[in-house]
């Protein structure tokens, strides 16, 4: 953002503030040793959004580095076991940091980042001014987790010296959720918007408002006018509107009179962020409003354009295979299975009487668990291979139909790093299904399933195959 730009949109908030409250606020400065101190607890991880590693983060060629910004280790990183660990949060804040200053900073925040490794604490993360923590001992025990950095780089960015609560945590969440976990295909996932989790979030800081957010940013947004000025929506005000000493608190979201509704009805005419948050509901409840994903969105920042554009088409007929690219190939990453006798690995066994089962309640990767994509699989076939079509086989083709996964992605990579997804199935009903996905050469296969039943959430698949159609 301009430094004229954010002035500007300042001084018309205060003159629209006036309006309402018969006089202007206090300016505070965002002066970086004076913010609030952010702590990620382990005992409020439950309540998290989803933990997200991104392979990705290792391509160290991808990641354009900025020389205004700069990361800078310290503590006992070498107590952390995981050698390629440091890599992918350096990336990260590469990628990532640009972004989030650029749509939420002011200039006066700082572009260069100390993050330490401590011993000694024994929560996640926090994060004071220009410095980030985190726990040597998180970090070994939950190794796939890079994406609370994000989250504690956005507090960063944030800045706040004000008592703000569900505001500040759910904007650190969806700052990750937006410009990092968003930015890779291979970890985008739908989200069940029904969920009492997600629909009915109630300004729980750590709870799943990442979706509210996202509503927020779409029905209110930031848009470039056509004679070069800035026209601030409602999550980009609130975040300035913070940073002056406007809004001072977040507390009684439900009342008119208070600061940040004040500035909720300056930009949306609205009254009150609850009365929005209760809109939001009953959209996401009554399918009024569905998320998608943020192509389009009219932001400040550039967005990956992500939507499912390859929709394969289903074979009139079962397709067998001779050469099925599984033959020999290894499950090197899955979201778990229910027990030994049902193990993700007998999905491609070629074998049509085993079958691949999970509960929910199996899966260990919050990334997947409570973000839509309900299990999932990695498959290393051992090298490249060619092919145009697979066939799954589905609960329902030894056992009930009710069993059959209905929502599912199949994404392939040629370094199991950089995924690329070439199907996107929305509503099957079959217990065996062939589709034609088109020629296709990859050494990696993911498949994601986002429906995988009619029930419980339970996956039971007997079979994955793929080759040349004859």
């Amino acid at each position: 953002m301009k430094k004229k730009n954010i002035a500007l949109k300042t001084l018309i908030l205060l003159m629209v503030l006036m309006l309402f409250t018969g006089c202007g606020g206090t300016e505070q400065s965002a002066d970086p040793s004076d913010t609030q101190e952010h702590t990620e607890t382990a005992a409020t991880e439950e309540l998290k959004p989803p933990l997200v590693r991104n392979s990705s983060m290792l391509d160290t060629g991808s990641i354009l580095r900025d020389p205004e910004y700069k990361l800078t280790f310290s503590g006992d990183w070498d107590l952390i076991t995981d050698e390629d660990y440091k890599v992918e949060l350096e990336n990260l804040f590469y990628e990532f940091y640009p972004q989030i200053y650029e749509r939420w900073g002011t200039g006066t925040e700082p572009k260069e980042i100390e993050f330490k490794a401590d011993p000694d604490e024994d929560g996640v993360a926090y994060c004071s001014g220009d410095l980030i923590v985190v726990s040597v001992d998180y970090a070994n025990e939950n190794p796939l987790d890079i994406g609370y950095f994000a989250h504690e780089l956005t507090h960063v960015v944030q800045a706040y010296s004000q008592d703000i609560d569900w505001w500040c945590e759910g904007m650190a969440s969806y700052g990750r959720f937006r410009y990092f976990q968003w930015e890779h295909k291979d970890t985008v996932s739908v989200i069940d918007q029904h969920s009492p989790g997600i629909a009915e979030w109630d300004y729980d800081p750590y709870g799943n408002c990442m979706l509210f957010f996202a509503y927020l940013d779409e029905k209110y947004p930031t848009k470039q006018n056509g004679d070069g000025t800035t026209e601030y929506g409602l999550i980009d005000s609130v975040n300035l509107a913070i940073k002056d000493g406007i809004i001072d608190t977040d507390s009684h979201p439900e009342d008119p009179e208070t600061s940040f509704n004040q500035v909720v009805k300056a930009v949306t005419g609205i009254d009150t962020i609850d009365e929005i948050r209760l809109q939001y509901v009953e959209a996401c409840m009554n399918d009024t409003w569905t998320f998608t994903g943020f192509e389009g969105y009219p932001q400040l920042t550039a967005d990956t354009e992500f939507a499912h554009k390859n929709i394969a088409k289903k074979s009139d007929a079962i397709l067998e295979f001779e050469d099925n690219v599984f033959d020999g190939a290894k499950v090197i990453r899955s979201s778990g299975f229910i027990n030994d006798d049902e193990r993700d690995d007998y999905l491609i066994d070629g074998d049509l009487k085993t079958k691949w089962c999970a509960e929910e309640g199996d899966v260990t990767d919050l990334a997947y668990a409570l973000d839509g994509v309900k299990h999932f699989m990695v498959i290393d076939l051992g090298e490249q291979k060619d092919f145009d079509s697979y066939t799954l086989y589905n609960g329902g083709s030894l056992e009930d139909s009710s069993y059959n996964a209905r929502k599912w992605d199949i994404l392939v990579s040629d370094d199991g790093v950089n995924f690329m997804e070439i199907d996107h199935q929305d509503d099957i009903t079959d217990d065996v299904a062939s589709l034609i996905v088109g020629e296709t050469s990859a050494r990696y296969v993911m498949l994601k399933i986002i429906i995988p039943d009619g029930g419980d959430g339970t996956v039971r698949l007997y079979e994955l195959a793929a080759g040349l159609r004859s």
